[in-house]
């Protein structure tokens, strides 16, 4: 995996980390959307896709 991949799939997974601490119901109750839950899943595929790759290099 080159280090531009590298990079964006860091990225990816810092997003998703972002998407998923929203997810958590905050002090007035406020819970994710469903626009928020679906675009969750979407970085969740495109991680997904990129993390094995990822865990491969040595």
């Amino acid at each position: 995996m080159t280090q531009p991949q590298m990079d964006m799939t860091n990225y990816l997974e810092f997003q998703l980390s972002l998407l998923r601490l929203s997810a958590i119901p905050g002090p007035n109750g406020t819970v994710m959307t469903d626009r928020m839950a679906d675009e969750a899943r979407k970085i969740e595929d495109i991680v997904g896709a990129r993390v094995p790759l990822k865990r491969n290099v040595a």
